[in-house]
């Protein structure tokens, strides 16, 4: 449904699918119950009162705020989901108390503050930078796209009581500094930045592993049968533990030796 650019009292969005701001919309109160999605189209929905939160948000502007503003804040009920899904970079309102977020579209899509979520989906052709700060979960965390790790453990970024690495995930490990890899079994995983990264044991690659930046690690790997080993460098690289007497591919892809 399409939603009339008007002046509204109470705005309830019920039923299921998705409802579609037409333009800029002001209400008092607004609902979104449970199995409608709120589209806002580019456009910004403005309340004077509060905003009651069961089912979903896109978020398509660069910022939260740019599509959703209430004076008497919101609730988001649990269940409910707030969706950055633009095809772009977007910042993540660290101060807003999420139940679940899903981070679609593409871009890059970076925490301004420590977070609190329920559960988080990353969807394929997304990057997560946390920026320096912890999300932190109370569920579980899906990852089909990238993450960027620039703590000193992966768990430092993401705490959560659980995790899936999905089929074509990304973990990047970017800091300019010494680093401890998971022991996980990984898609893709990328050595980035400086620093030596290291793992306290056995690290599992089904994908490719890409050294990259002047990063240097002294983890053992266990290579998949068609994983690839690749060499990405801003400088002359020097081999180390992540290559072992046999792996199935190997990429040189740094012009500086």
């Amino acid at each position: 449904q399409d939603i009339e650019n008007d002046t509204y009292d109470n705005l309830v969005l019920s039923g299921s699918g998705t409802k579609t701001l037409i333009g800029d919309t002001s209400v008092v109160n607004a609902t979104v119950e449970a199995n409608a999605t709120l589209d806002p189209n580019g456009s910004k929905l403005t309340g004077t009162g509060s905003a009651d939160i069961s089912g979903t948000l896109l978020v398509d502007a660069a910022t939260f705020d740019g599509n959703y503003s209430f004076i008497g804040g919101g609730t988001l009920n649990p269940g409910s989901v707030v969706n950055y899904a633009a095809l772009g970079d977007q910042t993540i309102d660290s101060t807003i108390p999420y139940a679940d977020i899903v981070l679609s579209g593409s871009g890059t899509k970076t925490v301004d503050g420590d977070t609190s979520v329920v559960n988080a989906t990353v969807a394929a052709g997304v990057i997560f930078d946390p920026n320096g700060f912890t999300i932190t979960g109370t569920g579980s965390a899906d990852v089909y796209g990238t993450l960027l790790v620039d703590a000193a453990t992966i768990g430092d970024n993401y705490n959560f009581l659980s995790g899936t690495l999905q089929p074509g995930s990304t973990v990047n490990y970017t800091a300019d500094t010494a680093q401890d890899i998971e022991n996980d079994t990984y898609s893709n995983l990328i050595l980035s930045g400086s620093g030596t990264k290291t793992a306290g044991g056995v690290v599992s690659v089904n994908g490719t592993l890409s050294m990259e930046g002047t990063a240097a690690t002294t983890a053992t790997f266990n290579y998949g049968s068609s994983a690839v080993l690749q060499y990405k460098g801003t400088a002359a690289q020097t081999t180390g533990s992540e290559l072992p007497s046999t792996v199935p591919n190997l990429t040189i892809d740094n012009a500086n030796g």
